[in-house]
């Protein structure tokens, strides 16, 4: 595991990280689009997801699939079409109206990707053993800002990254301290800088505050997930964004830092970053 890099030195100049889930979209502004990543810098993230998926043709798009009825009015699998019919598909906004925004290449997206931009690039994992995959990212000399993550049910392609001549970093999910550690002794090659925690219950061994705290003074990443992707679907024991945004900041985002996090992965970067600025002047105020 590799120390000092570009993540884990924002912990040294803020209190914790922001990750904007896709970037920060809404209204006309599509997800997984470097609109949508440069609204999430302006918004105070200090990293944006990306999701990336390939074409029956082999090539890489920013794209999740599973939302090409909403994004595209298309019933087949993103990996069912060809790079040429991507390319002609309109994307459709928030409201249903054609955007004007199309689907982004990867490598564009990197080409385009300034410098003071830090992504996080999730699942990727099925692309692990694709030279092709990497070769995309080491071409556009932006490894240094860029994370991938999978989840421990995806072990076998994790191998694969750890075969890979590769030093990209990598964050697990996990939803355990055992799914970490066969991680970290089935792989050992992999530069892994954190862990995103999937918490659904609170007797979790993953918020045994000791363990937490010895990662988080290693220099990793410790991950929490805010997103509210439908009540039966909890990421942090039932506490997520829409807490925050309704019940009070402290409620969820709060706990959730209390619970050991240094980075958290939200849909709303502009209330999350606007809370951090309120935290600080507390400190500064010795609140």
């Amino acid at each position: 595991m590799l120390k000092g890099n570009r993540f884990s030195q924002i912990l040294k100049e803020k209190e914790f990280i922001i990750i904007g889930h896709r970037g920060f979209w809404a209204g006309n502004v599509i997800q997984n689009t470097r609109q949508s990543i440069q609204l999430a810098h302006r918004a105070g993230a200090d990293i944006a997801e990306i999701d990336v998926c390939k074409t029956k043709d082999d090539e890489y798009y920013l794209f999740h699939n599973t939302y090409e009825h909403q994004l595209l009015r298309k019933e087949k699998d993103f990996t069912e079409y060809t790079s040429v019919e991507i390319d002609q598909f309109d994307t459709y906004n928030t409201v249903g109206g054609v955007s004007g925004y199309h689907i982004e290449r990867l490598d564009a997206f990197l080409d385009w990707l300034p410098e003071d931009y830090l992504i996080n690039v999730d699942r990727a994992w099925n692309y692990y053993g694709d030279n092709k995959f990497f070769d995309i990212i080491h071409a556009s000399g932006k490894v240094a800002q860029l994370f991938i993550k999978a989840r421990f049910g995806q072990i076998e392609n994790i191998k694969k990254l750890n075969m890979m001549d590769t030093n990209i970093a990598f964050v697990p999910i996990i939803e355990s301290q055992e799914e970490y550690y066969q991680i970290v002794n089935d792989c050992p090659n992999l530069n892994i800088i954190g862990v995103e925690l999937v918490i659904k219950e609170k007797n979790n061994n993953l918020l045994e505050a000791h363990w937490l705290s010895n990662l988080s003074k290693e220099g990793l990443l410790v991950v929490a997930n805010a997103e509210h992707l439908g009540v039966e679907n909890p990421l942090h024991y039932g506490l997520t964004d829409d807490t925050s945004l309704f019940e009070g900041e402290d409620i969820a985002w709060g706990q959730m830092l209390e619970d050991g996090a240094n980075a958290i992965i939200t849909h709303w970067p502009i209330f999350l970053n606007q809370y951090r600025d309120e935290r600080l002047l507390k400190k500064e105020d010795g609140l």
